[in-house]
């Protein structure tokens, strides 16, 4: 971005603006690093439950081949208990991926795309500052 700085006429206002920047830089730098272990919390969590989720897909439908198999019986209702069980199971597991697994990655992911340009532009902002603050003392 174009900033207006052939309006800065003294050194101390370049400072105070530097000073200002490097505060920024520094909070972006640490939120940045806080969102980067978030994120990497997000994929070890997403990849885990995506393991959960299939073996349980798979122990779902081991239990649906069971209960067509087998005539009424007291096995016959176990396993339609068990079944019972792991769809809730299924259904809890997969609200909890869309907060804490695959949709958090991916909020994560943008949030951190939006910080790292945010430290690109006061990067920039410092380096322009800097070279203003260089032609106030020549």
């Amino acid at each position: 971005m174009n900033y207006s700085l052939h309006t800065l006429t003294s050194i101390n206002d370049c400072d105070a603006l530097l000073q200002f920047a490097y505060h920024k830089m520094n909070a972006l730098t640490i939120k940045k690093t806080r969102n980067e272990q978030a994120t990497e919390k997000h994929l070890e969590t997403a990849l885990e439950m995506k393991s959960k989720h299939d073996a349980m897909i798979q122990k779902i439908s081991i239990l649906e081949t069971i209960i067509s198999l087998i005539p009424d019986s007291p096995v016959k209702e176990s396993a339609r208990k068990k079944k019972a069980i792991l769809e809730h199971k299924k259904f809890i597991l997969e609200n909890r991926k869309e907060k804490i697994g695959t949709v958090a990655l991916l909020e994560n992911e943008i949030a951190l795309a939006c910080l790292n340009q945010d430290i690109q532009e006061t990067e920039a902002f410092i380096a322009a500052l800097e070279a203003k603050r260089s032609q106030l003392r020549a």
